[in-house]
């Protein structure tokens, strides 16, 4: 699982909303919407989403080389 974080860079917010426990994300160029996909089979959709800007820390780079490790059924070796 990582955190999510965004904001919305057109209100010129300075802090970013964090949503915890997430285990995906999805951007829906159809209707311009980030859908965020949280632990118990939650869904947050985030409308007008070319008005936000997102930051992801080194917990999702962790859930990705992880997810395919399980995927791959062996550890898989990341360049530095």
């Amino acid at each position: 699982m990582y955190t999510f974080k965004y904001r919305r860079y057109i209100n010129r917010n300075p802090f970013f909303v964090a949503i915890k426990h997430c285990v995906g994300h999805e951007y829906d160029a159809k209707n311009g919407v980030m859908n965020v996909f949280t632990k118990g089979g939650g869904i947050r959709t985030i409308r007008a989403w070319k008005e936000c800007e997102l930051k992801l820390g080194e917990d999702f780079g962790t859930f990705i080389k992880e997810t395919a490790e399980r995927e791959a059924g062996q550890p898989l070796k990341v360049k530095s």
